[in-house]
């Protein structure tokens, strides 16, 4: 006869309703991401915190959920070193998750610490190889571009110049 483990009975037994559960618990995260990510794009800072803190009641360790809580935090402005202490929580307690790289990138964006921030999105890249959902927020959130001149360097002051003429060009063709 063989012992069963306190969780190989129910997903034996129950195999498509564990899916199921799972399938609908993800949906609901993912439904909460977007609603967040809208929310924030459109400026609604306190529609998207409230959306994460309904998010965190019911699963309070969900590392995306606590690292757009982070971003949410330094977009508002109210106090960045908090959401950096978030967001190195969120790394310290799921160090497999790009989640926590990602917030924290975002937050050192907002404090101006770019060199840090791009180290930040650079190992969120790496950790989030099988996250379809966070290597597009990080594609769309890249705010770096190739430089206009490559035979110099991307801090030669003709390279941030002309980058910059570059980037307000393409955003009023946008429009």
């Amino acid at each position: 006869m063989k012992v069963h483990t306190s969780q190989e009975p129910v997903q034996t037994a129950y195999p498509a309703s564990t899916i199921e559960i799972a399938d609908s618990g993800t949906r609901r995260l993912i439904g909460i991401l977007d609603q967040v990510v809208q929310e924030l794009d459109a400026g609604h800072l306190d529609a998207a915190e409230q959306h994460l803190r309904g998010g965190l009641r019911d699963d309070p360790d969900n590392p995306k959920l606590q690292a757009y809580l982070s971003i949410c935090v330094a977009s508002a402005g109210r106090d960045l070193d908090a959401a950096e202490e978030l967001a190195r929580r969120i790394i310290e307690d799921h160090p497999d998750q790009a989640a926590g790289h990602f917030a924290l990138g975002k937050v050192k964006l907002q404090g101006e610490k770019r060199r840090f921030a791009f180290a930040a999105f650079a190992r969120a890249r790496r950790l989030a190889r099988g996250d379809r959902q966070m290597q597009r927020e990080l594609a769309r959130n890249e705010p770096r571009q190739s430089p206009v001149f490559a035979a110099f360097g991307r801090n030669h002051w003709l390279n941030i110049v002309c980058g910059r003429l570059r980037a307000t060009f393409r955003h009023w063709t946008r429009r």
